[in-house]
């Protein structure tokens, strides 16, 4: 039978070349667990700042207290001068500080507007729009428990003190990512990049030993004498052991990371299999074109990062030049990714997400088409 004989071609040619072996065998695993573990902790918590008091009141020792009892926050110092404050920022030890200058206690004890400056190295933007929120909270807190005592003073009663202090209240609620995680946010995107980075190469791989070792004659004996065939079962082979670590992602991975998966795991299954269909294509068809493996290792060496940048995941699809936006759509990750956040974080149904499955089914087709035709023009020698 044609399958067999290529099945086991194909395990040769995997045990012949060990970066093949490794790239899609070793790999996924090792570059899933390594990237998911650097997001274990999810949250950033106690996270070092220094709060610079010129004030020394009782009240700007509360709010240092309050600060240090938040669970994001961690008080590095208390006891910095602005300029020692500074140096630390400069030298990566804290990632900010907070400057509370003299009349503190007195300006806010007489209701006057106060500024409290707060200094952030915006070159780690997580971290300070972490902190950013943090101290915010803290301040709002404080700032309202003052007034709300304030008003009590002068005779309001609680409920009219409230009323006072915030006329609207902002009430939010998260609809998905409770846990406002970035692991939860990243991890699926990487776990989804991977595969399709893994696939891509050792599809291509196989197939760039083919034409670089002049094995093509052989895979058209194989195939009965027809490259559709011998291409269509070494896609077959790849597509079968990647499902099988798709599989594995998305049951021991996301279980062991305690990532959500909202959706059906059917309708999950069947995405990542449209998804994987055309990604092998796109192999095929790039090595039809990248005819060397150590060609094939540099090209996607340096197409991975733009690949995921530009997917519109990590980067709103709005602020990406528009015809960068369309092109990407070429890439079978950009409207896999949209849809795998619509089935494993918002519990979407398959239904909802048809385009995404015209689309790489279209990808797969074309792709597919368009590889076996390149491959009929090589030589055969």
């Amino acid at each position: 039978m044609s399958f067999k004989k290529i099945l086991f071609r194909e395990l040769e040619f995997i045990k012949e070349e060990s970066s093949l072996f490794a790239l899609i065998i070793l790999a996924p695993f090792f570059f899933a667990f390594f990237y998911s573990s650097v997001y274990t902790a999810k949250v950033e918590t106690n996270i070092k700042i220094a709060v610079v008091d010129e004030d020394r009141t009782e009240l700007s020792r509360t709010f240092t207290r309050y600060l240090d009892s938040h669970q994001q926050l961690s008080i590095y110092s208390n006891s910095l001068n602005y300029s020692e404050a500074v140096e630390l920022v400069k030298e990566d030890e804290i990632p900010g500080f907070i400057f509370i200058d003299k009349n503190f206690e007195k300006d806010i004890k007489q209701l006057k507007d106060f500024t409290l400056p707060l200094y952030l190295n915006n070159t780690r933007f997580l971290t300070s729009n972490d902190i950013n929120k943090a101290v915010n909270e803290v301040a709002a807190t404080m700032s309202s428990g003052i007034k709300l005592k304030y008003l009590q003073s002068i005779g309001f009663s609680k409920d009219q003190s409230m009323a006072q202090i915030e006329p609207i209240r902002l009430d939010i609620r998260s609809l998905y990512n409770f846990t406002e995680s970035y692991g939860d946010f990243v991890i699926p995107g990487l776990l989804a990049l991977i595969l399709q980075q893994t696939l891509l190469i050792g599809i291509s791989l196989s197939f760039a030993k083919e034409i670089e070792e002049n094995r093509l004659p052989e895979l058209f004996q194989f195939a009965k004498e027809s490259f559709l065939i011998g291409s269509g079962i070494k896609i077959i082979i790849y597509l079968v052991l990647f499902a099988a670590i798709a599989f594995f992602f998305f049951s021991v991975t996301f279980d062991l990371f305690k990532i959500a998966l909202i959706g059906s795991v059917f309708d999950l299954a069947i995405l990542s299999l449209f998804y994987l269909i055309s990604v092998s294509s796109f192999g095929f068809l790039l090595s039809t074109f990248i005819k060397k493996k150590t060609a094939v290792l540099q090209f996607f060496a340096f197409t991975s990062l733009p690949f995921f940048l530009a997917s519109g995941y990590s980067w709103p699809k709005d602020a990406i030049p528009v015809l960068i936006n369309w092109l990407m759509y070429l890439i079978p990750s950009t409207s896999y990714l949209n849809s795998y956040v619509n089935i494993t974080q918002k519990g979407q149904s398959l239904e909802g997400n048809l385009m995404t499955l015209i689309l790489l089914l279209l990808l797969s087709v074309v792709y597919f088409l368009i590889g076996n035709y390149r491959l009929k023009k090589l030589p055969l020698h």
